[in-house]
Formats: C-alpha cells, structure tokens, sequence
C-alpha cells in the first residue's frame, strides 16, 4: 500500500534521526526496527501507468482518477488523469504519494 505525502516523510525523518544517533554512539534501540522502516520506505511505492485507475486517499469518493498519460516524470506535473472533473495534468507529488493504484 502507498505511503501519503505526511508518512513518507515521517518515515524518512525517523531513518535520519536514527542513523545519526548511531553514528554518535547513542544507541536507538533496535536495529532491526530501522532496517523494517528502510524496507518499508523503498518498496512503498508504485508508479502509476496509463491505464491504472488512482484513488486520492483522503478522497477515495471525489478523488477517482484514470491515468491517460506519462509525460516526462522530471517535470512538476507529469500524470495527465481523466477525473469527472475534467481531465488535466496532476503532480508526481499528488499521484505518487497521496494516491494508491487500484488496477
């Protein structure tokens, strides 16, 4: 299941703290927690592909997207979905982290 935005970087920042506080000598507590939350933070993620229909997380009801289109991922806005919206161009940001794939 996909991270949102706030957890990812929770996450993260939990990694950080705890790498540097081993790096001091003070010990964190169980190593084996970190290395969970590293696996856990590098396989959160799946992209998207066009086709895959994306639910928002906070809006599984207004948030119901299908992908169109994969532009270039190293631009802002690389996801164009088709929403009942309209369809326009969303954000790696958006689509990555606050939505989960579905198929």
């Amino acid at each position: 299941m996909a991270l949102t935005h706030n957890e990812y970087y929770d996450l993260t920042r939990t990694i950080r703290m705890a790498q540097f506080h081993t790096r001091v000598g003070v010990t964190t507590g169980d190593l084996q927690q970190l290395e969970k939350l590293q696996a856990e933070l590098a396989t959160h993620r799946t992209l998207p592909k066009t086709g895959d229909l994306v639910i928002d997380h906070e809006w599984p009801m207004d948030g119901i997207g299908l992908v169109l289109e994969v532009g270039d991922r190293r631009k802002k806005s690389p996801y164009k979905l088709a929403t009942h919206f309209g369809s326009d161009w969303y954000g790696k940001e958006y689509v990555e982290y606050q939505c989960r794939i579905v198929s």
